[in-house]
């Protein structure tokens, strides 16, 4: 290890250490941690990625460390740091497959299911709810329509200036980040879901006292017809406001994004 840190030199140190950052990134960030893209295409892709970086980290990256001990841990850092940012993005997406989640649930739609954009590698053949699938897709869309996904790239440029190579270590505010990013994706999913849910709620509340005062009629078949019904045409409705939600929670992510680079002195 000794010998490989004394012969790959400054740049290769700065290219490991960027690919270290950048990997995580694009493996959790859709859509280029999809099962549909193939593992040597997402590899050479970060590669090929982390090289064209070299130069803008050289001008701000630490020397080369002497020792493997100090240069592991750089790397921890880096590949904590690649983590931190992918999955800002990640909860971006995941917080409105929550709500496909949620209204998969009380309509019943979980029963059909396609390979859904959060399908991960290990799991090419994984199903996810269609719902969940389409919604997924929504925030997708309304991330590249919105120019957000070049924001998260600014994001992570910034982060060789914030966060020079060979510097970063653990941040105590990482942790608390995090939490507060897992509670916000959950709030975002609840208030997404919350129109379809109350809708369907009522539908199944009325198909009841239906029950009650029809006690021949098939509830099962007609009550799923018609939440079918419900949730497509509300889908339908809310499909613009949806995706306007999403544009106007999309600063929380940003800013969650750039807080995450800022290291503590």
């Amino acid at each position: 290890m000794q010998l490989m840190l004394e012969q790959m030199g400054q740049p290769g140190w700065v290219f490991l250490s960027v690919l270290a950052r950048l990997a995580p990134i694009l493996v959790m960030a859709p859509p280029t941690h999809s099962a549909v893209l193939p593992r040597r295409f997402r590899t050479a892709f970060a590669c090929l990625l982390s090289l064209l970086l070299v130069p803008v980290a050289s001008q701000t990256a630490m020397a080369l460390p002497q020792d493997v001990a100090t240069a592991c841990s750089a790397w921890i850092g880096e590949l904590l740091l690649g983590l931190m940012l992918g999955g800002v993005l990640l909860l971006s997406i995941a917080s409105f497959e929550i709500a496909g989640r949620i209204v998969g649930q009380l309509s019943g739609f979980d029963m059909a299911s396609s390979t859904g954009i959060a399908g991960d590698a290990r799991q090419a053949n994984a199903e996810s709810p269609i719902l969940v699938h389409l919604f997924g897709l929504i925030a997708l869309v309304s991330l590249l329509t919105t120019g957000g996904h070049r924001y998260f790239l600014q994001c992570c440029m910034d982060s060789f200036a914030h966060a020079p190579v060979g510097s970063v270590a653990f941040q105590t505010n990482w942790l608390a980040e995090m939490e507060h990013l897992l509670t916000h994706t959950l709030t975002i999913g609840v208030r997404v879901a919350a129109p379809v849910a109350l809708a369907l709620f009522t539908i199944n509340l009325a198909g009841g006292l239906l029950t009650r005062a029809i006690p021949s009629m098939n509830i099962l078949s007609v009550g799923f017809s018609v939440n079918a019904l419900a949730v497509f045409t509300l889908l339908l409705m809310c499909l613009g406001t949806c995706g306007w939600f999403y544009q106007s929670e999309l600063t929380h992510w940003l800013e969650a994004c750039q807080r995450v680079t800022v290291l503590d002195p």
